[in-house]
Order: C-alpha cells, then sequence, then structure tokens
C-alpha cells in the first residue's frame, strides 16, 4: 500500500477511534487501543494478525468478557472471536454496507462483501456509526476520491 494512504488511514483512525466525544474528555472509543502509540493490549500478540493484513493500527475491545473484538489493520478489518479462526474483511473486498443514521443506535455494522458474504461488525449504538465513518474514508482512499 502507498505510504500516503497507510498514514491517512492511521490518522482517521486515530480520529475517528481514538479521538473525543466533541465537548467531553470521554474517549469515542473507550476500548480502542492504537498500536501507533504503544497501547496494545495484554492478549495481543503479533502471530493473530495475518501477513496480508498489513500493519495492524490497533484493536478495539467491545467489553469486558466479549468474545469479539476487531483488529483495524492496513488492508481491513479482522474480527476475532475465542476459539475460532478469525473473520477477514479487506477494504478492497468491501461492495456496501448499511448506511446508518446516529439515531435509532444500531445493534451491529453489517457489510457485504464482493464475494455475497455478509459481515456484522460487532458494533453497538453510537460506535457502529464511527465504524461507518471509517469505512467511508477507507472506500475513498481506495477509489481515489476526494477526501
Amino acid at each position: 500500500m502507498d505510504t500516503k494512504v497507510h498514514r491517512g488511514t492511521q490518522l482517521n483512525a486515530r480520529r475517528n477511534l481514538r479521538g473525543l466525544i466533541v465537548g467531553t474528555s470521554k474517549r469515542i472509543f473507550p476500548g480502542y487501543h492504537s498500536f501507533e502509540l504503544g497501547e496494545a493490549p495484554a492478549w495481543w500478540r503479533s502471530e493473530l494478525a495475518a501477513p496480508e493484513w498489513g500493519p495492524v493500527i490497533g484493536v478495539f475491545d467491545r467489553s469486558p468478557g466479549c468474545d469479539e473484538r476487531v483488529v483495524i489493520a492496513e488492508n481491513g478489518l479482522a474480527v476475532l472471536a475465542n476459539e475460532t479462526s478469525p473473520t477477514w474483511m479487506s477494504y478492497a473486498e468491501v461492495e456496501r454496507f448499511e448506511r446508518l443514521s446516529k439515531e435509532p443506535p444500531a445493534p451491529s455494522l453489517p457489510v457485504w462483501l464482493r464475494d455475497g458474504r455478509l459481515i456484522q461488525l460487532p458494533f453497538t449504538g453510537g460506535h457502529a456509526f464511527v465504524m461507518m465513518s471509517f469505512l467511508m474514508y477507507a472506500e475513498a482512499v481506495r477509489s481515489g476520491l476526494p477526501r
């Protein structure tokens, strides 16, 4: 991947996923760990990532005790659940995703891939909306659209 595109993806992840809720000191994703800032969670091991993912940008821990975690990587997203293989979704494979509104909060973000698979990204409430914004950015970068 182009260095400029990779840097843009990192900056977008930092702003959207690690940023603060407007007018507060609360983080948008309290469970988001930015690898760029050295915040890898204690459970993370580099061998969890497959080479095709590219560098891992961060990990979102949905909540304590939850089986599903989402890895944000240079080339796509992976959903990790205990005792199962990761579900990988390359940004290039995304055909479409549900365009959400902030209200009512969505229970997940459905993403359809070019091969017909449907992946439900395990984000609830406003988190699904923020992840949709991140995917829209990734889509624009890969399409060469202005950001």
